[in-house]
């Protein structure tokens, strides 16, 4: 990484924009990195940036949730996140979110691994420069909310619903995972995610159905 740094913030709140540059800027190293710090609002500002950019981006902000850019079928920071990991490989991507939903975080370790992964409100000034500090070593960072979602037993507190259960009936009866659409009222990519999610929830280390089936039986699930 050369001293001169790219980077892109996308966040709908300008404050918290301001936030981050001024805790980047403020960042020191021996390397004396020089920052050009471009932002963006929406997912629509947000992917102009990306695909208009003279030179790919070293280091990507990205806010989970955002107004989105339909046209595009750009709904949210992830699918940015996916954008840059197919434009810009070697951008170094930083996922805020509001959220302390476990399934959600999951999820987005799941679809997009970032390179940091942060609960805004964990963020002030030194956690802020705490992480940068990470990211610009090659590092990956959570925050310490994230960290403690990670570190609970995964299927503590967790809330099995009613489509979660439908799964697991249908695959006990020896429904195959590209046949479950016909069972689950859900969209093809929320019932791939509720399945893989349920080997992670549960803590079966295989990809095995059967190593599912036979945790979920013993926590009482079937």
């Amino acid at each position: 990484m050369s001293n001169i740094i790219n980077l892109l913030i996308v966040d709908d709140h300008p404050f918290i924009i301001e936030g981050y540059k001024h805790g980047i800027n403020a960042y020191k190293s021996k390397e004396n990195y020089q920052f050009n710090i471009s932002q963006a609002k929406n997912c629509e500002t947000g992917y102009e940036a990306i695909m208009n950019a003279e030179v790919p981006f070293d280091v990507v902000f990205l806010d989970l949730n955002m107004p989105a850019y339909e046209e595009k079928n750009i709904f949210s920071g992830e699918d940015l996140a996916l954008l840059i990991q197919k434009q810009m490989p070697d951008a170094r991507l930083i996922m805020l979110t509001m959220t302390n939903d476990m399934e959600k975080v999951l999820s987005l370790i799941d679809t997009v691994n970032p390179n940091g992964l942060a609960i805004k409100n964990d963020l002030g000034h030194k956690e802020l420069l705490l992480g940068f500090d990470k990211i610009m070593k090659n590092l990956h960072y959570y925050s310490d909310s994230v960290v403690k979602l990670l570190s609970k037993p995964q299927y503590e507190g967790y809330d099995f619903d009613q489509f979660d259960k439908e799964i697991l009936t249908q695959i006990s009866k020896g429904i195959k995972p590209r046949y479950l659409l016909k069972y689950v009222p859900l969209t093809s990519e929320v019932v791939i995610n509720r399945r893989k999610n349920l080997f992670k929830v549960l803590g079966v280390k295989t990809d095995l159905d059967q190593d599912l089936l036979d945790k979920a039986r013993k926590k009482g699930l079937l």
